[in-house]
């Protein structure tokens, strides 16, 4: 059944089949996602700590109150950089999973974090340039829909980085750039759909009323461990049909970057 669910070159696929895949893939190899996943929600809870000085010390709404926040001291606010970059690492490592199993059926977790530690700075570095080049364009109204654009051309730079070995991370932004040009609409309605799909766990724990701190960063935890494995999957998968409507050769670099296409 895996082998019948890979993507073929005479046959990109749509949202449903990107879901689906994206599903099927967590469930199919639950043995090494599980443990990733334990790591994914570490890092949240790291990162949900390191949150709470900034979000109490944020200004109330007009008529509105403050929220009742524990008081946790502003120098574990690094804490949210520190897992941040832990769950991009982590997203990182998920994302060679699901190249290395849908293109090669391999299953090796181990291998997938150590790919993703070879290609993290330049992920990283191309991460940064998306999230300043959106914030900056998010300033004003007018800069939105800027803003919006090119952090729908540069967001498969990870898989650039992590699947094709692409060390610098201004060429994979613009490899990024290119894979969805001809598409853009397509693409971003895509990622809007799975993104939103992504967010259930989250909206869920939400409703939930939990009565303390720990049990709401344990809710957190597990809605964003639960949801990790299938956005990267899922995202992924549009990455590999973006190729794939493109007629290009797909294959996985090991430590040294691709041959241009």
């Amino acid at each position: 059944m895996l082998a019948a669910m890979k993507p073929r070159l005479a046959e990109p696929i749509d949202l449903g089949d990107i879901v689906s895949a994206a599903c099927f893939l967590c469930v199919r190899e639950w043995r090494s996602i599980i443990p990733m996943a334990v790591l994914t929600a570490a890092a949240t809870i790291v990162t949900d700590v390191g949150l709470i000085p900034l979000a109490s010390r944020a200004p109330a709404a007009p008529g509105g109150q403050s929220p009742t926040l524990p008081h946790i001291p502003v120098a574990l606010a690094p804490l949210l950089a520190l897992g941040t970059v832990l769950l991009l690492f982590n997203q990182l490592a998920f994302i060679r999973l699901s190249l290395e199993v849908w293109l090669n059926g391999r299953r090796r977790a181990a291998g997938a974090y150590l790919l993703a530690v070879r290609g993290f700075l330049p992920a990283l570095a191309a991460a940064a340039l998306t999230a300043a080049v959106f914030l900056i364009g998010t300033v004003t109204w007018i800069g939105i829909p800027v803003a919006l654009y090119f952090l729908v051309c540069w967001f498969f730079a990870g898989q650039v980085c992590i699947g094709e070995g692409e060390a610098n991370p201004f060429r994979a932004l613009r490899r990024s750039r290119s894979i969805v040009r001809g598409a853009w609409w397509r693409t971003a309605a895509i990622l809007a759909g799975v993104t939103l799909l992504a967010l259930l766990p989250s909206i869920l724990v939400g409703w939930v009323r939990t009565g303390g701190l720990a049990p709401a960063l344990a809710l957190s935890a597990v809605a964003t461990a639960v949801a990790a494995p299938f956005l990267a999957s899922a995202q992924t998968m549009i990455y590999l049909d973006r190729r794939v409507r493109k007629h290009e050769s797909i294959a996985l670099a090991t430590s040294e970057p691709a041959e241009p296409v």
